[in-house]
């Protein structure tokens, strides 16, 4: 009798537990691997991000997402991401260009 009331309490303590720090960390997901990084507030804006297609403009949406990674060292994956959509746009654009003069 008292498992069957013990049981439901540990797992809803548990469920929030994961909850309540789902609530304070952003989950990035990049090329290569995940990055954790602490919110500035509790919330569930921005809790699970995939940055693997976002250009500049994307991250001056989520200006907190882009502070929090800034803060804790991860400034890079904002340059290389926005950075390589431009890299990406030149090399095409130079292939076209050489390709055309054939």
């Amino acid at each position: 009798m008292i498992r069957r009331v013990i049981m439901p309490i540990v797992f809803l303590l548990v469920g929030a537990g994961i909850m309540y720090w789902l609530l304070g960390h952003h989950i990035v997901i990049t090329d290569s691997d995940r990055v954790i990084v602490p919110k500035a507030s509790m919330g569930l804006s921005d809790s699970y991000v995939d940055i693997v297609d976002w250009t500049a403009e994307d991250f001056k949406e989520h200006p907190e997402l882009t502070k929090a990674l800034v803060d804790n060292g991860h400034g890079d994956l904002i340059v290389e991401t926005a950075g390589q959509k431009i890299l990406d746009a030149v090399k095409s654009k130079a292939d076209e260009w050489f390709k055309g003069d054939k």
